[in-house]
């Protein structure tokens, strides 16, 4: 049988789940890309410059870069 003092345990420990599933982030997956589409900036290949549309602005893509470095994605 279940204790009477465990119940608001059980409980709390409910809410403390559910509280910290609804904390946490959404990702829409939507990205905004002009001059190549996503397959093509994931695979490579695509037309340069490229110019990638965001939240700040624009940006212009000159050649076919060696790295990518994204920074700043939880704001």
């Amino acid at each position: 049988m279940l204790n009477l003092r465990r119940v608001p345990i059980l409980l709390a420990t409910a809410i403390g789940a559910l509280v910290l599933a609804g904390c946490g982030g959404s990702d829409d997956g939507t990205t905004s890309t002009t001059g190549t589409d996503a397959t093509k900036a994931s695979g490579g290949g695509g037309t340069f410059p490229a110019t990638v549309s965001h939240t700040f602005g624009t940006t212009v893509v000159p050649e076919d870069p060696q790295r990518i470095v994204v920074v700043g994605l939880n704001g």
